[in-house]
């Protein structure tokens, strides 16, 4: 789901989009990305940075 979010955003930054609404239906992906809940798999972490 990081990876399915992380080329979403890449597409819309292609595309030249400035502004995005994004929902998804993973509370645990949707938290981290917000800063609501830390990310402690260090796998997961890596797609953070984008």
């Amino acid at each position: 789901e990081y990876e399915a979010l992380v080329l979403g955003l890449q597409v819309a930054l292609h595309l030249g989009i400035k502004s995005i609404n994004i929902f998804g239906d993973s509370q645990l992906v949707v938290n981290q990305v917000m800063g609501v809940y830390q990310c402690k798999n260090e796998e997961l972490q890596k797609y953070k940075h984008y």
